[in-house]
């Protein structure tokens, strides 16, 4: 199925597409996870077995001088960055630092969380892709392996050789007390044991699939968030991740309250948002009623660039100073194009 480098292959559009089919053949759900999560796990396995390859023709991932950008004290050679979501242990870390200008990992919590229930085998999954409109439907609810794991991992990275990517960990306190004494406590103790292996630090309030994150999503926590990683992780950028819009066009009340938070954050001295996360849509609105875990999931893909590309305008518009980091739906090269023409 393979030929010698799989770097090269991986670089041909027909055969990626003939191996995502074949994973999808391949993989099914299993008792704990639904099939889209089996085959991402899959796919980081082939990751690591590409890592020498991929360091190999790491100049193929370095652009042109001429789109050099910066973040904060950072100068990164590469605008193009890999979101939190897809690394969320820290477990490839390595082989993507040669491929991107940054690497978001996590989200990480305090303590080992599994995430939203869900049934797999009894057709309720927590998430399912939808291939013919290139999106995902998403309720995981931060599934993760932990602090300890989380840190171990970021201390094997840097004691390896590795890629020249600028490292942020995204992070949310929550805990299964859900209390913001508890969360903010938890972040602080996350700040604490990583800020040694780090860069950046991206807070994560924003995800629709954890429904305490709506009780911390305000000023005076957004003020005290940021304290805590200015006070124990001086030096290291501070970034925060904001919701989408619900609709388009986004009410008049939605994009007065995104840019008044956005205000906040920028007259705090933030050095950046990343715009977006996830859309929360009702699952009946795709047709998932009964055949899936949640009444409440996220939708991720190709559908939701419509949405980053409005948000991205709107913020940069009103605030042309603040950095902003793209994310959501970018599924080419010319989508990238378009964001970073309004501002990205």
């Amino acid at each position: 199925m393979f030929p010698t480098s799989i770097f090269k292959a991986s670089l041909n559009k027909s055969l990626f597409k003939i191996m995502r089919k074949y994973l999808y053949f391949r993989y099914n759900s299993t008792e704990l996870l639904s099939q889209g999560e089996v085959v991402h796990d899959v796919s980081k396995k082939y990751i690591t077995e590409m890592e020498n390859d991929i360091k190999k023709n790491s100049n193929y991932f370095n652009p042109s001088p001429n789109l050099n950008t910066t973040l904060g004290k950072f100068e990164i050679n590469n605008p193009v960055g890999l979101a939190a979501g897809f690394d969320k242990d820290c477990e490839i870390v390595t082989p993507m630092s040669y491929m991107f200008g940054f690497l978001t990992v996590g989200t990480a919590l305090l303590n080992p969380n599994k995430g939203n229930y869900q049934d797999p085998l009894n057709n309720k999954p927590r998430l399912v892709v939808d291939s013919k409109k290139n999106s995902i439907i998403n309720s995981q609810g931060y599934p993760q392996k932990g602090l300890d794991y989380t840190v171990e991992k970021l201390k094997q990275y840097h004691k390896r050789p590795h890629g020249k990517a600028k490292i942020i960990l995204s992070f949310s306190g929550i805990t299964e007390e859900k209390t913001q004494d508890r969360t903010l406590d938890s972040i602080k103790q996350i700040i604490l044991l990583t800020r040694d292996y780090v860069d950046a630090y991206e807070e994560n309030r924003s995800s629709p699939n954890t429904p305490f994150n709506k009780n911390l999503f305000h000023k005076d926590i957004h003020v005290k968030i940021y304290d805590i990683v200015k006070t124990h992780a001086p030096g290291k950028l501070f970034i925060s991740k904001f919701p989408s819009y619900g609709n388009l066009p986004p009410s008049t009340v939605e994009n007065q309250l995104l840019l008044k938070s956005a205000k906040i954050f920028h007259d705090m001295g933030i050095d950046g948002l990343v715009i977006n996360n996830s859309r929360m849509i009702d699952v009946n609105s795709v047709g998932l009623m009964g055949q899936f875990a949640n009444d409440i999931a996220g939708e991720s893909g190709n559908p939701l660039f419509p949405y980053t590309l409005k948000q991205v305008s709107d913020i940069h518009s009103a605030i042309p100073d603040l950095k902003i980091i793209a994310c959501g739906g970018i599924s080419n090269g010319m989508h990238a194009w378009k964001l970073l023409n309004e501002g990205a």
